[in-house]
């Protein structure tokens, strides 16, 4: 197999000379810059935020960390291209380039816009699916087998022959249909419940509630149909998953919580320690037929679990919080926007109560044109249902 492998081949259509190069299209790139541009601006305002709102300087080191990332897989995205030669391929990018020997290659999977190669050492070498049409890489690698296709049609029989998912093949391949419609309707539904509580003030407690509770639900799905479902944790995996209706209502509780203005929100990690631990032996608990190592399942249960104590804690004490409110007066001393995707209001006011240094406040575009620089306005410092103090701009009627 491997000297057949190794030879040169005589069908790879009009291509008579080597190396060949084909680099990434002018579209991809526009589409990757496009990409890097709004995860910086997405990374600024959130790091933003999060420094204004005095978060713990390591949760503000994750996100630059995040940034990085995207910043390289961007500039890698868009300088990519692939040169194929007789008996070789080599990926080039800013960052520097991987060659492999078609004899080396042991098959191959596609994953989404991706194919990637095994190799016999086993270092990873993925090709963006789009070079590997246009270059053809498929009539380069001659009869190499498409591992992907493999699990498929092999998770498909197994499905078909598992007398616990229906009466006959039928009714288990319509079972599997189900868990593919539940899948992506729960990771549609976590998107749109976030969006109704960012722009309708009227149902943004329930929303906040229901994003709260989706991680759950997303768990127990998964707990309770394991064969037809996972999390999304290992890789080459054919069951459909729940990955963003697990993630994305953390990420967005997150957000949730920044925008809160608890005085001292490193105060909040006593009551975020439980739900944190709950979440994060759930996810392992529901994780264990993932194909992933146990040391990533153990690294994105943990993150999972903390960024859900800490967001779920804030958003409890504020919107749990029914004590009654101390007013204090003060001033604005300025005011701001910043533009870009969305448009974003602050008022910088005067020192108040507790806030002896003053306030960058985030306020709607109806409360920013009602208060002019040297306006009056009050702010309501409340208990907070779990003994951390919030503030919200208030009236100053009487």
């Amino acid at each position: 197999m491997s000297q057949a492998n190794d030879a040169p081949r005589a069908d790879i259509g009009a291509r008579t000379s080597y190396p060949a190069t084909f680099p990434i299209s002018a579209a991809s790139r526009i589409v990757s810059w496009l990409f890097g541009t709004l995860v910086l601006i997405a990374s600024l305002f959130i790091a933003g935020m999060a420094a204004r709102s005095h978060v713990p300087v390591i949760v503000v080191g994750f996100m630059v960390v995040f940034f990085l990332i995207a910043a390289a897989v961007t500039v890698r995205s868009a300088t990519m291209k692939l040169i194929l030669g007789e008996r070789e391929a080599t990926l080039s990018t800013v960052f520097g380039a991987r060659n492999v020997r078609r004899q080396d290659i042991t098959g191959r999977s596609a994953i989404k816009s991706y194919v990637r190669f095994d190799v016999r050492d086993g270092r990873p070498f993925s090709v963006p699916l789009e070079l590997f049409k246009r270059a053809r890489v498929g009539t380069w690698l001659g009869d190499i087998p498409d591992q992907a296709e493999i699990a498929q049609a092999a998770f498909l029989e197994k499905v078909k022959a598992d007398t616990s998912l229906g009466v006959d093949a039928e009714s288990r391949l319509a079972a599997l249909k189900r868990s593919r419609a539940l899948a992506t309707g729960l990771q549609i539904g976590a998107v749109m419940v976030y969006f109704v509580s960012r722009f309708n003030s009227e149902y943004q407690g329930w929303c906040v509630a229901i994003l709260a509770a989706f991680p759950w639900i997303a768990l127990a799905a998964v707990a309770m149909n394991p064969k037809l479902l996972r999390l999304g944790v290992g890789k080459d995996d054919p069951r459909p998953t729940v990955a963003t209706a697990l993630l994305f209502p953390v990420i967005a509780l997150f957000i949730i919580g920044l925008d809160l203005d608890v005085l001292e929100k490193v105060g909040v990690w006593p009551w975020a320690t439980i739900p944190a631990v709950l979440l994060a032996m759930a996810t392992m608990a529901a994780s264990r037929q993932e194909n992933g190592s146990a040391g990533l399942r153990l690294a994105c249960a943990l993150v999972l679990g903390c960024g859900y104590g800490f967001s779920a804690a804030l958003v409890a004490d504020v919107m749990l919080d029914t004590a009654p409110s101390t007013r204090y007066e003060t001033a604005v001393i300025n005011h701001s926007i910043t533009r870009g995707k969305y448009t974003h209001y602050y008022l910088d006011l005067a020192p108040w109560g507790p806030r002896t240094n003053g306030e960058h406040l985030s306020v709607s575009r109806v409360t920013y044109d009602a208060n002019q620089v040297g306006a009056s306005v009050c702010m309501q410092l409340h208990p907070g249902a779990l003994k951390l103090p919030w503030a919200g701009l208030g009236s100053c009627r009487t």
